[in-house]
């Protein structure tokens, strides 16, 4: 009679055991996914075009996104536009780092355009360039786009 309850017990506790690492591997999961919700498929593309001797490069998002502000104020090799996720659901604990990118093949100077996750409450569009730009970013109507106006380009 021992031996039965003894069996029951060992078949009781390795369930236990399933069901909590299957509970740990669930919880540790829906974080890295909350984790990554931010910087996956961010940027959808850049569009490129001339005018005149301006250059519009317009930068496409797969998500709405809120321009808050951007500096240089109008001229560098480098712009670094602060952006906000309306909707990005995020927790305080989470503080990782995550960016994407596109490279760009464009005699506008423009190489690549990323965007980084630098904090929960810190997102930003980078813009590299080759040589000092005078611009200015405008956000798009459909709050699904950026552009940005390079002036003096031939």
């Amino acid at each position: 009679m021992q031996t039965g309850v003894i069996e029951r017990m060992k078949f009781y506790s390795t369930k236990f055991f399933i069901y909590a690492g299957l509970l740990y591997s669930i919880v540790f999961f829906s974080c890295t996914v909350i984790a990554q919700q931010v910087a996956v498929d961010v940027l959808d593309d850049v569009v490129i075009t001339k005018a005149d001797y301006n250059t519009v490069i317009k930068i496409l998002f797969k998500r709405p996104v809120a321009y808050l502000s951007h500096s240089p104020q109008s001229e560098g090799k480098t712009i670094n536009i602060a952006i906000n996720l309306p909707g990005t659901r995020t927790t305080n604990s989470i503080s990782t780092i995550r960016s994407e990118s596109i490279r760009v093949n464009s005699d506008t100077g423009l190489t690549d355009v990323a965007f980084e996750n630098i904090s929960n409450t810190s997102n930003s569009i980078l813009l590299y360039f080759t040589k000092n730009v005078s611009y200015d970013v405008i956000q798009g109507n459909d709050h699904r786009s950026l552009s940005i106006v390079i002036y003096g380009q031939e």
